[in-house]
């Protein structure tokens, strides 16, 4: 099997990225309707300020918060150079940061009020691996838009991304996530787009 793990390393896959969510901004898919519906639900029960996204690409969400709701700071954080390049010149009222999820701690969250996700888990083999690795850093608030969910076991398969780059789709087993929720103290709440694919927010119990 080929390796993509770097496959996203590529400035024009993030160029082309841009130019899609600039026209999203306006039209608004379900998932960033919901995703936006997840952070009205939170600040009705309590005061957040600060989002870190966390495999941000080009960095359309620092916009879309501005349109939204402007008093949270938006931080975004993505592996690949070329991707936080480009968004730090689109978006430059935002922070970003180059830096992989493998490398996330928890002091690098604890000042963080949301730790959000957007389609990370499913572009990688390991998607569950990965997903523990979020929720060992303890953070209160957690998003998880665009999960891959099968009832059979885990796998994953590759898909050409962009008319550029082949990359990974991972599938979680939908009960196993859900048990890997509750085993590090989080209440879930749900919201299924399609057959095989949810969005998830996540707080402490």
């Amino acid at each position: 099997m080929d390796d993509y793990k770097d496959s996203w390393k590529n400035e024009e896959v993030f160029k082309k990225q841009l130019a899609l969510n600039t026209q999203e901004l306006h039209t608004m898919p379900d998932h960033w309707k919901i995703f936006l519906s997840m952070l009205g639900r939170i600040k009705e029960d309590q005061d957040i300020s600060t989002l870190l996204d966390v495999g941000c690409g080009c960095g359309a969400f620092a916009e879309l918060i501005k349109m939204y709701y402007p008093s949270i700071s938006y931080t975004g954080m993505d592996y690949a150079e070329e991707a936080i390049k480009l968004a730090s010149r689109e978006w430059p009222h935002a922070q970003f940061i180059q830096k992989n999820y493998t490398e996330l701690t928890k002091e690098d969250v604890k000042d963080y009020d949301i730790v959000s996700s957007c389609g990370l888990h499913q572009m990688l083999p390991d998607g569950d691996k990965a997903m523990e690795h979020f929720l060992k850093l303890d953070a209160n608030i957690l998003i998880f838009l665009k999960l891959n969910l099968t009832d059979n076991a885990n796998y994953f398969s590759v898909y050409e991304a962009y008319n550029e780059i082949h990359t990974y789709k991972f599938f979680h087993n939908h009960k196993d996530l859900l048990e890997m929720f509750k085993k590090y103290g989080y209440y879930s709440e749900e919201i299924k787009q399609a057959h095989y694919t949810s969005h998830f927010l996540l707080r402490k119990q």
